[in-house]
């Protein structure tokens, strides 16, 4: 079978929805499948075969509110996806509506991985042209029962939807280097909290760092990662003297973002809007058995995919003092084990890559 995905970008660029087209394109290629991608690139076009699978990399010629934009990649897409058995496209796309009605014969898959949330024009524009890709669907992915039942895009395509839970590949496997001295120097042998995302305003983190104003001296928060609100957010921390408490570590090498998860002392989501529809991170804290602080965010698949409360406590979105309270309760409680075995054991369960590949395949067959 050959199969097709139509997406925004593709690891080395970082992100939730990058990982996943990757780990589906290797595991289609695992099955004796042909694979390949077709994303934008920052830097030179580029076809390239990695693992096996055909990644071709379109010019993005501008970028609107997140979505790159590229008559390339319109052109690319239809043409290779007309020679596939099965497309898969990566919503919210805004180009997904263009070329959905020129797909060919193939199975068209969506793979909604969020609504177009507080996007004001973008999101007005963007409405018929995800209309017509979700009408020449045959099938819609969701990734939880939660997250599909609250979308209004989705209700009226409901009987062309079915749910696939997003997998990864263990991240605890292997060997874990130290902290750098950076870090070390920062954290002054403290524990710490570890959050990791794009610096953007739905992730929360102005919440997070008015939060860790609430801590105790011997309590940190580590934040790793890079965005358009990282002058703001070094603002706020200076602000609110919190340089010796809040650590905003940048865009950190895998080696490195390894080392901050197997040493932290818990893992904070401070997601505020549907935008953060899985919070595909708290995969990544599951492998490593870390207890969870995440949002109570109304019909996202968040507080699903971190067990309702079994790994750790869930708090109202926009809380300060919540996040505060949770952070500390976790900090502070004499024995992490339970947690930290059941965060463990609901990632093996139900969040690995191979459950993930399997479960799309199945769907596609």
């Amino acid at each position: 079978m050959r199969i097709t995905q139509l997406g925004k970008f593709y690891p080395p660029e970082n992100g939730g929805i990058e990982t996943v087209t990757l780990d589906l394109a290797e595991g289609f290629v695992k099955r004796g499948w042909t694979s390949e991608a077709i994303v934008f690139t920052r830097r030179q076009p580029e076809t390239v075969i990695r693992n096996g699978v055909s990644i071709l990399r379109v010019k993005c010629q501008a970028l609107l509110s997140s979505q790159p934009l590229g008559l390339g990649w319109i052109i690319t897409a239809i043409r290779r996806a007309r020679l596939a058995d099965a497309s898969i496209l990566h919503a919210p796309n805004l180009l997904g509506g263009i070329v959905s009605p020129f797909l060919g014969r193939g199975k068209s898959i969506v793979l909604w991985h969020s609504d177009i949330v507080n996007k004001g024009i973008f999101g007005i524009v963007a409405w018929p042209l995800e209309e017509a890709m979700l009408r020449r669907a045959d099938q819609i992915w969701v990734t939880s029962d939660i997250y599909a039942a609250s979308s209004r895009r989705l209700r009226r395509h409901a009987n062309k939807i079915h749910t696939m839970a997003i997998g990864i590949q263990d991240a605890a496997t292997g060997p874990v280097q130290s902290l750098s001295p950076e870090i070390l120097t920062f954290l002054r042998g403290r524990r710490f909290a570890l959050s990791v995302g794009r610096l953007v305003p739905y992730k929360g983190f102005q919440d997070l760092i008015e939060a860790a104003a609430l801590l105790d001296d011997d309590q940190a928060i580590v934040i790793a990662g890079t965005g358009p609100l990282k002058a703001e957010l070094a603002t706020a921390i200076n602000q609110h003297g919190l340089g010796d408490r809040v650590l905003l570590a940048g865009r950190v090498p895998d080696n490195l973002l390894k080392a901050l998860f197997a040493h932290a002392a818990l893992f904070v989501l401070a997601s505020n809007q549907r935008s953060e529809a899985y919070g595909v991170v708290l995969l990544e804290a599951m492998t490593f058995g870390l207890p969870i602080v995440t949002t109570d965010i109304q019909g996202s698949g968040v507080p699903w995919v971190a067990g309702e409360g079994a790994t750790g406590p869930i708090v109202p979105v926009g809380s300060p003092t919540a996040l505060a309270a949770a952070i500390q309760s976790v900090m502070a409680a004499d024995d992490t084990g339970a947690l930290r075995q059941r965060s463990r054991e609901r990632f093996v369960e139900l969040f690995g890559v191979e459950t993930m590949v399997e479960r799309a395949c199945v769907l596609l067959r």
